[in-house]
């Protein structure tokens, strides 16, 4: 007996022509996404989202109709990207400075089925990036990613991350994922990927609450056990407010202290001692952070605020120019070793 191969009766690249013609909509999304059937899946379920929110039945009956032509001619890949895609849509709101609206949001969501393992994480973590309205001008930006399973694991659903996480590290969006009950070790492993990549933390769910079920025990050497609640709000202090050089990071409790520009005004003398007075401007900066110091020094390092080195720089006689225009939106710190003590000044970069 001879087997012979399913040939789709509607190629990818025909499916995507006729889609981007009868639903012009979806065009640049389609565009973008290239290459990736998961997220141009997901632009066109968004869409009859968008329909149903706004009362647009009979094009919503359009896009049901074309739904049901195409998902069993098309190729076996395509065909899973639309069937997770209008099955495991995500729910949105809009990020808003009002507290109200989202808690409202979050008070409607209901959890149903279950034991579907894996998850379309990579649909959930492209329009948290791609869709919602980022501040333009924010000192920074916060991504939680919760999650008690695994993304799909294929070459669309690893590319569409990548993807993803290339864009939140340019526009400085720190993903900080949160792992429940239920991850395995690769999952640990993906997103601690997902944190590094983008100057954010990995955090997890312990036993400890003895809450819920059982929780995979993190591989590192030593960690410290805190209420979720007063570890999110540490997480949010240290990577939300900053101040001029030598300021201490302020309180929750009141309003944050404003960031002085010192490339408009002076530049920031950094702790100036009789061996070594330096100075580091403008301070915030968006490209370029100018240092200037008196003595010999070997190396200059720039480091995150959880004290990794970022940048290593062997620099010129007395003064550095210091490219940072590739570094997302934070706080970082300067850094060098005088031959006597070590100096460093607290620095924003922003976008």
């Amino acid at each position: 007996m001879e087997l012979i191969p399913h040939q789709p009766a509607l190629t990818r690249a025909r499916f995507l022509a006729e889609l981007v013609e009868r639903f012009p909509a979806v065009a640049e999304d389609v565009r973008e996404h290239e290459g990736l059937s998961h997220l141009q899946a997901s632009a066109w379920a968004r869409y009859a989202n968008t329909c149903v929110a706004h009362g647009h039945l009979q094009e919503l009956a359009r896009v049901i109709d074309y739904f049901q032509q195409t998902v069993e001619q098309v190729d076996s890949t395509t065909e899973n990207a639309l069937y997770v895609s209008f099955l495991e849509h995500s729910r949105t709101t809009n990020l808003s400075a009002h507290l109200q609206p989202t808690l409202d949001f979050i008070r409607q969501q209901q959890a149903g089925g279950g034991g579907d393992f894996p998850e379309a994480v990579d649909q959930a973590l492209a329009v948290a990036v791609n869709d919602l309205s980022w501040t333009p001008h924010a000192k920074a930006r916060l991504l939680f990613l919760i999650l008690d399973a695994p993304p799909h694991e294929n070459p669309q659903v690893l590319a569409s991350l990548q993807q993803s996480i290339r864009k939140a590290a340019a526009k400085g969006i720190r993903l900080i994922p949160l792992a429940a009950s239920g991850i395995d070790k690769s999952t640990e492993y993906l997103m601690r990927s997902l944190a590094l990549a983008t100057n954010g933390t990995y955090v997890f769910l312990t036993d400890d609450s003895g809450v819920g079920e059982a929780h995979l025990k993190p591989t590192t050497d030593q960690f410290e056990v805190e209420q979720l609640t007063r570890l999110l709000v540490k997480l949010v202090t240290k990577y939300a407010y900053t101040a001029d050089c030598q300021a201490p990071t302020p309180s929750l409790a009141g309003p944050p202290k404003p960031v002085v520009d010192t490339a408009a005004v002076a530049p920031t003398t950094a702790r100036p001692a009789k061996a070594s007075a330096w100075k580091c401007y403008p301070n915030p900066t968006s490209d370029i952070l100018h240092v200037e110091w008196e003595g010999e020094i070997k190396e200059l390092l720039v480091t995150d605020v959880t004290g990794k080195v970022v940048l290593r720089t062997l620099p010129a006689h007395h003064q550095a120019a210091v490219q940072l225009s590739n570094f997302p939106t934070g706080i970082y710190f300067v850094r060098f070793f005088t031959g006597k003590k070590w100096e460093q000044a607290r620095f924003l970069v922003r976008r």
